[in-house]
Formats: structure tokens, C-alpha cells, sequence
């Protein structure tokens, strides 16, 4: 089960993708991944558009991504620009 009101910074999606923050970065300026900038410019990606960027490129879903479970290794809060 999808809870959107989770936020991953963009150094959670890159450390789950294994590729850097800037890869992570290039996505969201292609628009291939949806994220929203903070007031400081930071970026985060909702769990939903997360899952669908997942989902779009064939890329594994853990379950502890759907469930919420291990939340605290680095998503929902933090640095991330």
C-alpha cells in the first residue's frame, strides 16, 4: 500500500537506485521523474511518483518502500538538494 504522505530527498532515491545525486537530479530536470522544490531549492519526491518512476522504468520495488517500513534510513527528511 502506496502512503503518499511520504517525502524522499533526492539522496534516499539516489542511494535506492545506486546512482549519484546528480543522476537523481538530471531525472527530475527531464521531467522523468515528478519531485517539488522546497523554498531553499532542495528537491523531494513523493512516494507515489517515486513508485511510478520505479514502475515506468522496470527498476525493483522493495516492500519496505510501500509498507513505510525502515522510514527512518533516510527519507522524509534531511538534506537532499
Amino acid at each position: 500500500m502506496v502512503n503518499g504522505n511520504r517525502r524522499f530527498t533526492t539522496g534516499y532515491v539516489g542511494r535506492y537506485c545506486q546512482v549519484s545525486r546528480g543522476t537523481v537530479l538530471k531525472w527530475i530536470k527531464s521531467e522523468k521523474l515528478h519531485a517539488f522544490a522546497l523554498p531553499d531549492g532542495q528537491y523531494r519526491i513523493t512516494q507515489a511518483a517515486f513508485v511510478d518512476f520505479l514502475k515506468a522504468y522496470d527498476m525493483p520495488i522493495d516492500e519496505e518502500l510501500l509498507t513505510g517500513a525502515g522510514q527512518a534510513s533516510g527519507a522524509g527528511s534531511g538534506s537532499g538538494a
